[in-house]
This record gives C-alpha cells, structure tokens and sequence, in this order.
C-alpha cells in the first residue's frame, strides 16, 4: 500500500475492492465509487453523476476509459457511462499529477476496463427494490412516492485461442421510476448498456486490444418536480457509442510503444414530454411554479476523434535509472446543435427565425397567476462547431539513488475552436511545468516524504465557439397591466405611453395580457453576434502538495498531505460594455468571452489518509479531510453556472465559500469477510455544513438578469452537517464451479433525514420562506439482490 516513487495525490480501486465495498445497487456507479477517495465529492443540488475534486467544478475533471479521452466537449464531466461489471480498475488523481495526464484543473478518472482470459468466465447482477422497502420519516412518505428500480448486470469473458485471443463482454439493464415529492409527473428512466472487448497477442511482445461500448439512456418527465406541472415536463434521451483499437509493444529491452485510436459519439436530445412546441411557457417568480411547457427544445450531435501515442524508453547508469516517457495527442471536437424556443403562435418548431415565446408571472391579490415580463427568444436553426486539441508531454522519473525519485515533466496543450461561421475563435496554449520528489527514507519502503509543485490546464469546452456564433436575438417585454398598475395609468393607454417614452409596443400573441406589452430598448440582448477578447488564456491551476506516508502495519499504512491550489486566468462571458471596466447600464446586444480580473479561487487542504489489509480478508479505506474552498466563481473554464453579466447585478457578493465547501469530512469505506462464506460491504461519511446564498429574484427579474443576484456573500448561510452509513450483507453459497450470492443492502443505517436544499429566495419560494428546507435526506430503505459467478 505504499509506493515509494508516487509524487501526486489520489487513489486505485481494484475490482476485488470495488464488488465488495460497493453497497447496493446505487453504489455500482463508477462516480459513486470515486467519492470514496478523499478530496472527492458529490455537490447537493446538483446531478448525482457531477463529481468535485479537490477544489475544482465537476466539469473540470478528465474522464478517461483505458487512456480514451470521453470527457463531455460541451459540458465538461463524465461523456459516458460504463457498466460496473466492465470495470477492472478505477485510478483517479486529484492533484500533483504527472506531465502525461492533463487538460484537468480537477481529477482525471481513468476507467480501465476487463478482460477475458483462458479460462470461460460468467457473472450475472441483478438488485431491486421499491416502495415497500422504504422506510417513512417527517418528509418522506412511500405510500404517497412510489417508486421502483431494477438494475441487471452481466459479464461473460474467455478465449477465441488459448494464449492468443480472448473476448469479453457485459451489458447492463436498469429501469427507475420515482414519483418526486408533491410532483405531478413519474420519472422513468431507462438504460442500456454494453461493451465487446477483443484482446489479441499476435507475439510475445505485442498486444493490440479492439473494444466497442454504447449505451442509451431515456427519460420521461426528467424534470418532474414540487414545482413543475405535468404539462411543462421535459423528455431526455442520450445515445453513446465509443470505439476504440489500442497496440502495444515492446520494441526493445529499454523501448516500450503504444498507440492508441478511438470515437466518442454522443446524441443528446430534449423536448416537452407531450411533443408541443407551440404552447409557451410560464414560470411564477413568486411560487417558482413551471406550467405550460418547456422553454426550449434541444437536439445536439458530438463527436471526438482521438490519436495518442507515447514511447518509454528505460536507461540504467547514466548518474542513477531513467523512466523516459513522452507522448502526443490529437482530437478532433465536432458539435452540432438545433435549438429551437417553444411558445412559436405559428408553430413552426425548429425553423430558422422561430419567435418563441416564454411569460415570466407573478401573483394578483387573488392569488392567481397575473402577467409580468414576456421573453422572445429568435431560433438561428442549426449551427455547427468545432475544435482540435493538441497535447504533447515529457518527464522523467529519474531515480540517482536508491532512496530518491525525481518526476521531472513538461506539458503542453493548445486548442483552437472554429465557429459555425468557419472562424477562428480561440486558440489557447500553455506549457505546464511539473516537479515532484520522493524520498523513501531510510531505503526501507516503509516511510516517504513527497512534494510536487506545477501548473495545470483546463483545455475549456466547445461552449466557446458556441458562444461566439451566429446572435440569438433575446428580448425582454413587460405587461402593460402590470407597468400600468405600478405606475398609475390606464393599461388601455399603453400605446401612447409606449410612443411618448420611445418604446415599443405589441399586442399579446396568446392573449396572457390582452392590454399588450412593452419593449425597452435597451431590454433587447445579443442582437448582435457575441466575441472572444483579444489575447485569451487559458485557464489553469497552480498546485503545491507536500505528504508524509507511513506504514503502520503490514499492509497498512497512513498519509497526511497538504495541498493548496490557486486557479487563474478565469474565463466568463460578460456584457460587451463591461470591458475594460463594468459599468451600470453597459451595453448588452453581445456578449464577449474574456479573463476576467473578478474571477478568484483558491482551495487548501489537510489530508489523512489510511488504507489497510492487515487482516486476512478486511480492507479499509478511511480520510479526514480539513479544507476551505473559496473564489467568485465555481466553474472557471466553461462558464457553465456563474455569470458577471449585468452590472451591478452580477458584481456583488460573488467572493465567497463555494459549493463544495466543508471544512470537515470523515469517510470510511471497505469489506470484511465473516465466517459461513458471510461477507459485510460498508460505506459511511460525515460532513460539516454546506454552505448556501441567499438570492434576491425580484431584482434579477426586473432588470431583466436571468442570473440570480446574490443578496449577501456566497456561502453567507451554513446548512446542517450530514452523514449517512450504508451497509450489505451478501451471503455465499458454493454449488460445483458456480458461485451464488443473495445480497441485502439499506441505505441510510441511521435514518438519517437531514435537509438537502433550501429555498434561497430572500421573497420566499413558493410555500417555502428563505432558508426554510426544501428537499431532504431520504429515510432508510432496503434493497435485495442476486449474484451468479461461474
């Protein structure tokens, strides 16, 4: 459990570990089993898939599948998703990594897939569980939320020729429905999943491997909820497929090579659930209520094309030993989408020039909806974008003594994004300098002191050419009986007030407001094509980690790390009138793609870390981790969540504690064989308080800032500290060469029911006052299942 040469932080999942410390059928995602590393969390509110680590926005992570980049080039995070039982091994890095990982300011996960061998080899999974075996609490009441989940798994691997070729295979089956509290609609969910592998030894010292993996993930009602009516739900679908051909060699004693190609292929796909894209759609500022439909239709197309190969060459005497490695890397990015607003009175869906329609209510004093603000979104049909990445590294890891490593790298990474227009947007370099030293001391393998120190990039996504193509036409118009009532006219009189004040006027296309609306000039957005500034960087990282590792015990051993990070050159979008310096009532026709000088994060860390196999059967790993996470914004390279629009609606109280703030975390995750072929997987953690910002919507609203205005500093508010233990029992029966496992899993030992989100709105959400909690831990719950290896 100790290497006495590793310089960077993180942890390796073998397979053995992760069938056994894996609980129930929720934990069998390779996502869920990354969180048991230290410095590796899942964010409330946000997906349950969307990992941070160690400081840095889930889409700042690189996900790899055997060395396969499958990162999401729109998004950023996980572009795929693998079966559980194709799982070999999960390596996941979280800081001080070396020169051949890249393009993360986060962790890079790399998936490692199965393979088959001499001998025939067949596993089936299968969990389930539903209502019935869930437990009631103050919140949760399972006869009012059914719900329902089954997830099958199979594998099967062996030779086509005994020391020459071999196969393998798996596929994956699973169906959700859940019934979300006070929601209108069931969510269903479908997934399917599956994987080919072909491994080839053509001589002793080759190996060429050729693999397929897809998947297809639907749901109906995706965003059933407390605030959504059955007429505005949305349909999701997602189809994947990579491919992948990798060889490998040993040219000589001291030359390894290895080359690899390969295609990630998403389709992702959302519309209303009912296929209506004439209705428009109302959102209630007051209550947060969503009714009538969607706000838009989406269809996008992604591909990346991938060329990496790297040679290591091996040199002993020359002033100690040499692991020489350098490598290169190639990908081609290709995204396509159709967007299409909703609310078109003609109906003419997903045609260039659609004008959708999307009403913005409050509430009369009746209680009922009541006209406020009217959104027309202007559809430039498909656009197409583009992007080619380069990457190119070398490092050594140079040993002149015994007791003594030395990673020396240096890392370089470009990418040029083109626009639907066929421009050039965006070319962003750096070389990225990484040092790391190992220090075995006493040359016994028992004791190292390490530190490392560099620079880490984040390549961006294809969001900014996406950004910077053809203008999306946005306008913001405010009812004439709600202008009128404010201000002490005649709704009737609308026109002429709109001709007195320069303003436009409009009847209303659905009759929402029969006094018609208003148009504000300056409320009209993006009617010119938005532009990257001049001299672009990208964002990166700069790392310091320092460790001290001990063995305890055999087998055993114990780390404490420190670890700070300072993220640089963040990149936002912002009103073109706020460069080179914000100002009230900035012109907004465009949006400019720039380093922003507002842009701040920083994440430090104290990090234990204990791992151990002491006893024969047992395998425990636990952390603590002591750490602050701070900045002004969350995502520093996409832009995907925070904003510095509008001024100064988006400039004040950015500075703060950022969502993935705890100050303490304890995990502990592990298995320990019992007597009787009895086996105990657990998985148990404690955090401190999130931290939560209060926001205020009516102000956002009326100035037409569809971002929210923090209304006090980020991360003013503390939530409640959580925790949750969850356990399984599986208990073993051997008949001839087949094994057989009946499995019990509960989730949430404890029952544990602590508050998960709150309403942030200073005017309230709904039935909900500020801080008042609004989704919560759900109770205990009780899953069974079924495991067949042969």
């Amino acid at each position: 459990v100790v290497d006495p040469t590793r310089v960077s932080m993180g942890q390796n999942f073998t397979a053995d570990y992760l069938a056994r410390s894996s609980v129930g059928s929720f934990n069998r995602y390779f996502w869920n089993a990354v969180v048991q590393a230290p410095g590796a969390n899942q964010i409330p509110g946000r997906s349950f898939v969307e990992t941070s680590v160690a400081g840095s926005a889930p889409e700042e992570n690189t996900y790899l599948i055997d060395g396969l980049d499958t990162t999401d080039i729109f998004n950023g995070g996980a572009g795929a998703y693998l079966n559980f039982e194709a799982i070999d091994e999960i390596s996941l890095q979280t800081a001080g990594f070396e020169a051949e990982y890249g393009r993360a300011t986060g962790g890079v996960v790399n998936l490692v897939t199965k393979s088959g061998g001499n001998e025939l080899e067949l596993t089936l999974d299968s969990r389930y569980r539903d209502e019935s075996f869930d437990t009631g609490g103050r919140f949760y009441d399972p006869d009012r939320q059914p719900s329902s989940y089954w997830q099958t798994s199979a594998a099967v691997g062996g030779p086509i020729a005994r020391d020459k070729l071999w196969y393998f295979g798996s596929m994956l089956f699973e169906d959700l429905e859940t019934n979300p509290y006070r929601a209108a609609a069931t969510t269903q969910l479908r997934v399917d999943n599956l994987l080919a592998k072909v491994t080839w030894k053509p001589s002793p010292s080759w190996l060429v491997i050729g693999k397929y993996s897809g998947g297809d993930l639907r749901i109906d009602n995706a965003s059933a909820g407390q605030f959504e009516s059955a007429e505005a739900a949305t349909y999701v679908e997602q189809l994947d497929d990579i491919f992948q051909v990798e060889a490998s060699g040993v040219l000589s004693p001291n030359l390894l090579f290895s080359g690899q190609i390969g295609r990630n292929a998403r389709i992702d796909n959302g519309r209303p659930q009912h296929g209506d894209l004439s209705s428009p759609s109302h959102w209630n500022i007051v209550n947060f209520h969503w009714t009538g439909n969607i706000p838009w239709q989406w269809s996008n197309d992604m591909t990346r094309d991938v060329l990496r190969t790297d040679l290591e060459y091996l040199v002993d005497d020359l002033a100690g030993t040499h692991e020489l490695k350098v490598g290169v890397e190639r990908h081609d990015l290709r995204f396509a989408t159709l967007e299409c607003p909703t609310g078109d009175p003609l109906g003419r869906g997903c045609e260039r020039g659609t004008r959708g329609h999307q009403f913005f209510d409050g509430v009369d004093p009746l209680g009922r909806d009541s006209p406020l603000a009217m959104e027309v979104n202007t559809s430039i049909g498909g656009i197409e974008n583009a992007g080619e990445v380069w990457s190119a590294f070398a490092q050594d890891a140079w040993r002149p003594r015994a007791d003594v490593t030395l990673q020396l790298g240096l890392r370089w990474d470009g990418v040029t994004y083109v626009n639907s227009y066929g421009d050039e947007v965006a070319d962003l370099t750096r070389l990225q300098p990484r040092l790391g030293v190992a220090w075995d001391v006493g040359a016994s393998g028992k004791r190292i002191l390490r530190g490392s120190w560099g620079h880490f990039m984040h390549t961006g996504t294809i969001r900014l050419p996406y950004w910077v193509s053809e203008p999306l036409p946005q306008e913001r118009w405010w009812s004439c009986s709600s202008v009128g009532s404010a201000f002490g006219f005649d709704p009737a009189a609308c026109p002429g007030v709109a001709a007195s004040l320069g303003w436009g006027w409009g009847e209303d296309p659905w009759g929402w407001d029969p006094a018609g609306w208003l148009l504000n000039p300056a409320n009209v957005f993006f009617s010119s094509g938005s532009e990257v500034a001049d001299g672009l960087r990208p964002s990166y990282t700069e790392q310091l980690v320092l460790g001290f590792e001990q063995e305890i015990a055999p087998r055993s051993s114990l780390e404490l790390s420190f670890l700070r990070k300072e993220t640089r050159n963040g990149i936002d979008d912002t009103c073109i009138g706020n460069l080179p310096v914000p100002m009230a009532g900035a012109a907004c026709d465009s949006l400019v793609v720039a380093n922003l000088p507002q842009i701040r994060r920083e994440y430090e860390a104290w990090v234990l870390r204990a791992e151990s196999r002491f006893f024969e059967g047992v395998h425990l790993v636990g952390s603590y981790v002591y750490s602050e996470s701070k900045g002004s914004v969350w995502s520093t390279s996409t832009g995907r969540e925070d904003t510095f629009d509008f001024y100064p609606f988006h400039f004040v109280n950015r500075y703060g504690y950022l969502p993935d703030h705890r100050r303490h975390r304890i995990k502990l995750n592990g298995y320990v064989r019992l007597p009787l072929d009895f086996e105990l997987g657990f998985s148990g953690w404690w955090s401190s308080p999130s931290r939560w910002t209060p926001v205020d919507s009516n102000v956002t609203a009326l100035n037409a800032a569809w971002s929210a205005q923090f209304a006090e500093p980020r991360g003013s508010r503390r939530l409640e500290d959580s925790h949750q233990l969850d356990l399984q029992l599986s208990k073993g029966f051997e008949i001839g060469r087949t094994r057989l496992e009946l499995i019990g899993a509960v989730y949430n030992l404890l029952d544990s029911e602590r508050p998960i989100a709150v309403c942030d709105d200073v005017a309230g959400c709904g039935d909900y006052t500020l801080g008042e909690a609004a989704s919560w831990q759900q109770p205990r719950r009780y899953e069974v299942g079924l495991r067949i290896e042969r």
